[in-house]
């Protein structure tokens, strides 16, 4: 039987980071742990997804409905018919890959098709607020000009909207896109997905989704929750095949994990296994 242990974690943001939907001055997440046979430890993080209402509590009440159920030979494709979509996957998930890497000595990166991890260039996410605070923010942060991509340009629920628009700028598919089921109704409105390991329900679901949707022609983008360099650890794998990465969360932290994960004027490099992996 596989041990479950959850936490809920509180990081504070180095500044306030507004969104169309709130105001935020900590991360709330969720830190799950799995004891597997002869004492192996795996961990990982979720946020879950907020506008679907996941809270840590709601992640953690999931998991302990399913904690029974959880046996030494567990697999991610399992996970996917015990827990629907969203954070508490995505957290369970991510510990199991992380559990069985300590158990084998293999790391995740190598079991997921990945011989060697490549350090990738993260976009830094600037907030809502002020035309002066904004600006400001965009001076530190050295951005260069130029719209290369729009994520989500409407609603969840207005996606048909785009239907015979001749976008002048690639469209991706954020709140739109959850996991390989919501692929079919994205076709023809997004030219770019963009994939976040706690809408599809973890890295098992997230690395099918990546193959369907390069299958179906869509570009990648991969995304975060927000959350710390154990919750970027396991999408840095996703990043490895995508045209544009999203994995800044740790740099909006005042905190985060020892040995966290480096970033380096933009350059993310991979996670220590340590951390995760």
């Amino acid at each position: 039987m596989i041990a479950l242990e959850t936490r809920p974690q509180s990081w504070e943001l180095r500044e306030p980071f507004a969104t169309a939907r709130d105001c935020l001055t900590h991360v709330q997440v969720l830190q799950v742990e799995l004891t597997g046979r002869g004492g192996a430890r795996g961990r990982a993080e979720a946020a879950g997804v907020d506008y679907s209402g996941e809270t840590p509590a709601s992640m953690a009440a999931q998991l302990a409905g399913i904690q029974a159920r959880l046996h030494d030979e567990l697999t991610g494709e399992e996970l996917l018919e015990l827990l629907p979509a969203g954070g508490a996957r995505n957290a369970l998930d991510c510990a199991l890959w992380d559990l069985r890497a300590k158990e084998t000595g293999v790391s995740a990166a190598a079991t997921a098709g990945f011989q060697v991890l490549h350090p990738v260039t993260t976009a830094f996410t600037i907030g809502l607020g002020s035309e002066s605070d904004t600006r400001r923010r965009a001076r530190a942060a050295e951005q260069a000009l130029g719209v290369e991509l729009i994520e989500q340009p409407v609603a969840r629920a207005q996606d048909e909207s785009l239907d015979g628009l001749a976008a002048g700028v690639p469209l991706a598919a954020d709140e739109s896109c959850t996991d390989r089921r919501s692929l079919q109704a994205l076709a023809g409105r997004y030219q770019y997905i963009n994939i976040k390991l706690d809408k599809c329900g973890g890295l098992t679901e997230a690395l099918a989704l990546r193959t369907e949707a390069l299958r179906r022609g869509f570009g990648l983008m991969v995304g975060n929750m927000c959350g710390s360099s154990l919750a970027m650890a396991p999408a840095f794998l996703i990043a490895q095949q995508c045209r544009y990465v999203d994995l800044d969360g740790p740099l909006l932290q005042r905190l985060d994990y020892s040995p966290a994960i480096r970033f380096e004027h933009g350059l993310m490099h991979a996670p220590r296994r340590e951390l995760w992996g």
